[in-house]
């Protein structure tokens, strides 16, 4: 953010947060997998970082589930399958 120390993504997610209808506010990295996640509770909003493609993601407000690595389904992050090549 021009004229302070901020990052963008950190602006919007201030406000996203500030909506009242808000319940979660997920941002999904582009040069690795990781995903930062705000869930709005009762006693106030809860932050994580799911690392790597194995972590499991959840939102219970919308009932969703699925690991980090199906979001990067289909991109140059998926990683790609080895061959077995016989002798």
């Amino acid at each position: 953010m021009p004229g302070t120390n901020r990052r963008w993504v950190d602006v919007k997610r201030d406000l996203y947060r500030a909506h009242k209808h808000c319940q979660a506010v997920l941002i999904v990295s582009q040069d690795r997998m990781e995903v930062e996640l705000d869930i709005k509770r009762e006693s106030g909003w809860a932050a994580s970082v799911l690392e790597g493609g194995g972590a499991e993601l959840s939102i219970p407000a919308f009932g969703f589930r699925c690991f980090v690595a199906d979001l990067y389904d289909k991109t140059p992050l998926t990683p790609r399958p080895t061959s077995q090549r016989r002798p």
